[in-house]
């Protein structure tokens, strides 16, 4: 389904029902649609996926070239690897006429996500003193001459911990020195 909205904050509902038992279920989340016409270093909602790659899959996968099959739960078993997809505006370009960035991916166990109010505030803390930093860090650099791009990357996180985990991506523009960043 795609929508044409004005930027701003809306409340996404999908109700779906159960044909064969009659039941009907409720899906909301919050959906920030932002302004790219901005002319500043703007990166899209990260899209968690099942898989990403150049195999022929459903049509509606197809991102230019590419297949990005959607992983809407976001719950993935321990040894199956994550997908991640985004695209990047505005980057700058140098005297040369290329864009260089760097994009670097944080993925932290979120222990708040689980625990109940009072076990959230002292789970978080002792966690923070504990785990300062994140579980997976992984960084590159990028050069290219499109001031908008896709990037896409396949984590492993069989190491990291069981649970609710924040996948940040953060994006530094070498050129203009800007820096953006989003999480899911």
């Amino acid at each position: 389904l795609t929508l044409d909205v004005p930027p701003g904050e809306y409340e996404l509902q999908v109700q779906v029902k159960d044909m064969n038992s009659g039941r009907v279920g409720l899906y909301k989340q919050a959906v920030e649609m932002s302004d790219y016409a901005l002319e500043a270093l703007q990166i899209s909602d990260i899209e968690l996926a099942h898989d990403i790659g150049e195999k022929p899959s459903n049509i509606r996968f197809m991102k230019e070239d590419i297949w990005v099959v959607p992983m809407p739960s976001r719950v993935y078993a321990g040894s199956q690897k994550v997908y991640a997809y985004f695209e990047l505006y505005h980057l700058k370009k140098d005297d040369f006429g290329q864009v260089r960035y760097k994009v670097q991916y944080l993925v932290r166990y979120n222990p708040r996500a689980i625990a109940g109010i009072l076990g959230s505030f002292a789970t978080g803390l002792s966690s923070f003193f504990k785990h300062r930093k994140p579980q997976v860090s992984v960084s590159y650099e990028q050069v290219g001459s499109d001031t908008s791009t896709r990037e896409y990357v396949e984590l492993d996180l069989l190491k990291a911990k069981r649970g609710v985990n924040v996948l940040e991506v953060q994006i530094t523009d070498l050129v203009s020195g800007e820096s953006s960043k989003r999480e899911v």
